[in-house]
């Protein structure tokens, strides 16, 4: 039975998965060569001491949140499987997935925890990135069409409760098709960013930007003056127009059209309004 249970033992310790088992009170019984080496610790410092001691201050909280969960697994629930961040032995933060199965006593209280621990940290960061393309544009990481309509639903809201205006400017480049027909699509790309970029450094803390597609660019500015709205066209208009480092011969400019509100409008109506502005700008600039 002994020579069985080493087997199994030098079996367990070629898993490239963290495992361990450990009491309820988290006293680690045994760690494979993946948990000693993920902790950067040999495996005789681990065993007879909780795994909270050498848990990481920035996760202990949700270390001892999973514990806590594990703690209260019966016979009739004898499994837990959850994900938490842990900091390995180089300083790195992973998310690992642990799944936790019961050993209990006769009278059923729960005498120890085998676990098992996957690095998912890669998985979750593809997750988290889907989720982030959901809401930006991947070129500029502005905010994309859909975002900006469910933030100006909440600021137009809170305008109609605060009595507060809200403008929205609306960008388009001109003659920026010449640019991808021209020089590429790769150039084009170059330059939305750049304008993006220049956008975000001519705006306020408090204006949120947004691509919504093509080379259309919208500014929602709360609680906003007309004045203070023609401030921030012309510096814009000023920033656009700067010579792009790196891309000699390329000179953007811009039609920017407002529509303000005071909450009464529709996140739709405004955006409608505010391109419809944009376009009598475009036509004043092509008769100029």
């Amino acid at each position: 039975m002994a020579a069985a249970f080493d087997d199994f033992q030098q079996l367990v310790d070629q898993f490239p998965d963290l495992v361990c088992r450990y009491r309820p009170d988290g006293l680690l019984l045994y760690v494979n060569d993946a948990y000693a080496s993920f902790n950067g610790r040999q495996r005789e410092e681990l065993v007879g001491h909780s795994f909270l001691e050498f848990c990481h201050r920035s996760v202990r909280n949700e270390v001892e949140a999973a514990l806590q969960r594990v703690q209260q697994l019966t016979k009739e629930v004898p499994v837990e499987v959850n994900e938490h961040r842990s900091v390995d032995a180089l300083g790195n933060i992973r998310w690992l997935q642990w799944t936790s199965q019961g050993v209990f006593a006769a009278d059923g209280s729960l005498n120890e925890v085998m676990a098992i621990g996957r690095d998912v940290t890669e998985r979750r960061a593809a997750e988290d990135h889907a989720v982030y393309l959901a809401d930006h544009d991947a070129l500029t990481g502005l905010l994309n069409r859909r975002s900006m309509l469910q933030f100006l639903d909440d600021a137009l809201a809170r305008c109609r409760r605060r009595g507060q205006s809200i403008a929205v400017l609306y960008v388009d480049l001109d003659r920026f098709k010449n640019i991808n027909d021209e020089l590429g699509h790769d150039v084009g790309d170059r330059v939305l960013e750049e304008v993006a970029e220049r956008l975000v450094a001519g705006f306020r803390s408090r204006d949120l930007l947004s691509r919504i597609g093509g080379d259309e660019f919208v500014i929602a500015c709360p609680d906003t003056t007309e004045a203070e709205v023609a401030m921030l066209v012309t510096r814009a208009q000023s920033m656009l127009a700067e010579p792009m480092i790196g891309l000699e011969g390329v000179v953007i400019e811009a039609s920017i059209g407002c529509a303000m509100s005071d909450g009464s409008d529709s996140s739709a109506e405004l955006l409608k309004t505010s391109d419809a502005a944009m376009y009598v700008v475009k036509g004043q600039r092509r008769e100029v």
